[in-house]
Protein backbone atom coordinates (compact mmCIF):
# COMPACT_ATOMS: atom_id res chain seq x y z
CA UNK A 1 0.00 0.00 0.00
CA UNK A 2 3.09 2.19 -0.08
CA UNK A 3 2.44 3.19 -3.68
CA UNK A 4 -1.34 3.63 -3.25
CA UNK A 5 -2.81 7.04 -3.97
CA UNK A 6 -4.32 8.83 -0.98
CA UNK A 7 -7.85 10.13 -1.72
CA UNK A 8 -8.50 13.70 -0.63
CA UNK A 9 -12.28 13.56 -1.11
CA UNK A 10 -14.50 10.54 -1.37
CA UNK A 11 -18.19 9.73 -1.79
CA UNK A 12 -19.79 6.39 -1.23
CA UNK A 13 -23.35 5.46 -2.18
CA UNK A 14 -24.86 2.22 -1.07
CA UNK A 15 -28.09 1.36 -2.76
CA UNK A 16 -28.99 -1.27 -5.33
CA UNK A 17 -25.38 -1.15 -6.39
CA UNK A 18 -22.37 -0.23 -4.33
CA UNK A 19 -20.63 2.80 -5.91
CA UNK A 20 -17.56 4.63 -4.63
CA UNK A 21 -16.01 7.76 -6.15
CA UNK A 22 -12.64 8.97 -5.01
CA UNK A 23 -10.77 12.11 -5.95
CA UNK A 24 -7.07 11.50 -5.56
CA UNK A 25 -4.27 13.98 -5.02
CA UNK A 26 -2.90 13.04 -8.39
CA UNK A 27 -6.08 14.12 -10.22
CA UNK A 28 -4.99 16.87 -12.53
CA UNK A 29 -6.77 20.16 -12.00
CA UNK A 30 -10.28 21.12 -11.20
CA UNK A 31 -11.81 19.37 -14.19
CA UNK A 32 -11.28 15.88 -12.74
CA UNK A 33 -12.55 16.94 -9.34
CA UNK A 34 -15.57 18.62 -10.92
CA UNK A 35 -16.47 15.52 -12.90
CA UNK A 36 -16.27 13.32 -9.82
CA UNK A 37 -18.35 15.76 -7.79
CA UNK A 38 -20.95 16.04 -10.56
CA UNK A 39 -21.15 12.24 -10.76
CA UNK A 40 -21.73 12.05 -7.01
CA UNK A 41 -24.55 14.61 -7.24
CA UNK A 42 -26.21 12.68 -10.07
CA UNK A 43 -26.03 9.48 -8.05
CA UNK A 44 -27.59 11.09 -5.00
CA UNK A 45 -30.38 12.67 -7.05
CA UNK A 46 -31.12 9.47 -8.94
CA UNK A 47 -31.30 7.35 -5.78
CA UNK A 48 -34.85 6.36 -5.04
CA UNK A 49 -35.47 7.98 -1.69
CA UNK A 50 -38.93 7.58 -0.26
CA UNK A 51 -40.12 10.88 1.17
CA UNK A 52 -42.80 10.52 3.77
CA UNK A 53 -44.87 13.57 4.55
CA UNK A 54 -44.76 14.85 8.09
CA UNK A 55 -48.20 15.23 9.63
CA UNK A 56 -48.50 17.77 12.40
CA UNK A 57 -51.47 17.04 14.61
CA UNK A 58 -53.74 19.95 15.51
CA UNK A 59 -52.90 21.67 18.76
CA UNK A 60 -54.74 20.22 21.67
CA UNK A 61 -56.54 22.41 24.17
CA UNK A 62 -54.22 23.19 27.07
CA UNK A 63 -54.88 21.30 30.24
CA UNK A 64 -55.61 23.21 33.43
CA UNK A 65 -51.97 22.74 34.46
CA UNK A 66 -50.79 24.24 31.16
CA UNK A 67 -53.45 26.98 31.27
CA UNK A 68 -52.30 28.26 34.67
CA UNK A 69 -48.96 29.64 33.40
CA UNK A 70 -50.76 31.21 30.44
CA UNK A 71 -53.35 32.88 32.67
CA UNK A 72 -50.61 33.92 35.11
CA UNK A 73 -48.65 35.43 32.23
CA UNK A 74 -51.75 37.24 30.99
CA UNK A 75 -52.42 38.58 34.50
CA UNK A 76 -48.82 39.74 34.86
CA UNK A 77 -48.93 41.36 31.42
CA UNK A 78 -52.12 43.23 32.34
CA UNK A 79 -50.57 44.31 35.64
CA UNK A 80 -47.47 45.58 33.82
CA UNK A 81 -49.66 47.39 31.27
CA UNK A 82 -51.54 49.21 34.06
CA UNK A 83 -48.28 50.04 35.83
CA UNK A 84 -46.76 51.43 32.62
CA UNK A 85 -49.88 53.53 31.91
CA UNK A 86 -49.81 54.92 35.45
CA UNK A 87 -46.08 55.65 35.11
CA UNK A 88 -46.65 57.49 31.82
CA UNK A 89 -49.40 59.60 33.44
CA UNK A 90 -47.10 60.43 36.37
CA UNK A 91 -44.30 61.34 33.97
CA UNK A 92 -46.63 63.67 32.05
CA UNK A 93 -47.84 65.30 35.28
CA UNK A 94 -44.23 65.73 36.41
CA UNK A 95 -43.27 67.26 33.06
CA UNK A 96 -46.19 69.72 33.23
CA UNK A 97 -45.34 70.64 36.83
CA UNK A 98 -41.71 71.18 35.84
CA UNK A 99 -42.69 73.43 32.92
CA UNK A 100 -45.02 75.46 35.17
CA UNK A 101 -42.25 75.80 37.77
CA UNK A 102 -39.85 77.00 35.06
CA UNK A 103 -42.38 79.57 33.83
CA UNK A 104 -42.99 80.79 37.39
CA UNK A 105 -39.22 81.05 37.99
CA UNK A 106 -38.70 82.93 34.73
CA UNK A 107 -41.53 85.34 35.67
CA UNK A 108 -39.95 85.88 39.12
CA UNK A 109 -36.56 86.56 37.51
CA UNK A 110 -38.19 89.06 35.11
CA UNK A 111 -39.91 90.86 38.04
CA UNK A 112 -36.67 90.99 40.03
CA UNK A 113 -34.75 92.24 36.98
CA UNK A 114 -37.34 95.00 36.41
CA UNK A 115 -37.08 96.05 40.08
CA UNK A 116 -33.28 96.12 39.82
CA UNK A 117 -33.34 98.20 36.64
CA UNK A 118 -35.83 100.66 38.20
CA UNK A 119 -33.68 100.99 41.35
CA UNK A 120 -30.53 101.46 39.26
CA UNK A 121 -32.16 104.20 37.15
CA UNK A 122 -33.45 105.95 40.30
CA UNK A 123 -29.97 105.81 41.86
CA UNK A 124 -28.41 107.25 38.67
CA UNK A 125 -31.02 110.07 38.60
CA UNK A 126 -30.46 110.82 42.31
CA UNK A 127 -26.69 110.87 41.75
CA UNK A 128 -26.99 113.18 38.75
CA UNK A 129 -29.26 115.59 40.71
CA UNK A 130 -26.94 115.56 43.75
CA UNK A 131 -23.90 116.18 41.55
CA UNK A 132 -25.65 119.06 39.77
CA UNK A 133 -26.59 120.66 43.16
CA UNK A 134 -23.05 120.22 44.47
CA UNK A 135 -21.47 121.80 41.36
CA UNK A 136 -23.94 124.70 41.61
CA UNK A 137 -23.08 125.16 45.31
CA UNK A 138 -19.33 125.10 44.56
CA UNK A 139 -19.78 127.67 41.78
CA UNK A 140 -21.89 129.88 44.09
CA UNK A 141 -19.36 129.51 46.90
CA UNK A 142 -16.50 130.57 44.60
CA UNK A 143 -18.62 133.52 43.47
CA UNK A 144 -18.83 134.71 47.06
CA UNK A 145 -22.12 133.22 48.35
CA UNK A 146 -20.82 131.86 51.65
CA UNK A 147 -24.18 130.21 52.43
CA UNK A 148 -23.49 127.73 49.63
CA UNK A 149 -20.03 126.80 50.91
CA UNK A 150 -19.60 123.53 52.75
CA UNK A 151 -19.36 123.98 56.51
CA UNK A 152 -16.15 122.79 58.04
Amino acid sequence: MAGAKQPINSFRHQGETDIAIEISRSAKGYAARFLCTAAAIVLVQSAAVAVQPVVIPPAAEPTSEEAEPVSETARLNEEQKKFAARQLEENEESRRAHEEALKAREAEIAREQAKYEAAKEKQQRDYAEAMARWKADVKACKAGDKSKCASE
